[in-house]
């Protein structure tokens, strides 16, 4: 299951990689809402129960303002709205401060996220966090940055 969880989160940061950076306006990221819900039911018929789960995962942003990064989230709700009856993804934007994108991994956390989706501005700020996530057992992606501390899949460029 944790293999399934981790390969669900890959595929849908490969694919908002890969997503064109146009289709959403200034104007639609400059309110601060960038927080959405996509949920589907699982197909109740499948005999095979770990199929018929579906996925609650987190994404936490630090910044929702500029081109590339709302390119990322556009990618990963388009990929999560094209496996809607599998997964159901809830995007938050940290506004790039570091205590309230900590609060949106507590509440992912609490919330049982199967696994956490982090695109911080700095994830040594947040080894805590992610040593958390490898005690409780919940599947976590680092996007565009490493830590020095916890497991996690990194999904990202070399900017060096």
């Amino acid at each position: 299951m944790k293999k399934k969880v981790a390969l669900i989160i890959s595929a849908m940061l490969m694919i908002s990689l890969f997503a064109g950076c146009g289709g959403r306006s200034k104007d639609d990221s400059a309110n601060g809402s960038t927080e959405a819900d996509t949920t589907t039911e699982a197909n109740e018929d499948t005999a095979n129960e770990d199929s018929d789960k579906v996925l609650k995962l987190g994404f936490a942003v630090y910044d929702a303002s500029n081109e590339f990064n709302v390119s990322v989230i556009d990618g990963v709700q388009a990929a999560a709205a094209e496996m809607s009856d599998k997964s159901q993804v809830t995007v938050s934007e940290g506004k790039n401060d570091v205590s309230l994108l900590a609060d949106i991994l507590d509440q992912f956390i609490a919330q049982g996220m199967d696994g956490i989706i982090l695109f911080p501005n700095d994830t040594n700020e947040y080894i805590g966090y992610i040593e958390r996530c490898n005690d409780l057992g919940i599947q976590l992606v680092c996007v565009n940055e490493t830590s020095n501390g916890g497991e996690f899949t990194y999904v990202g460029s070399n900017n060096y």
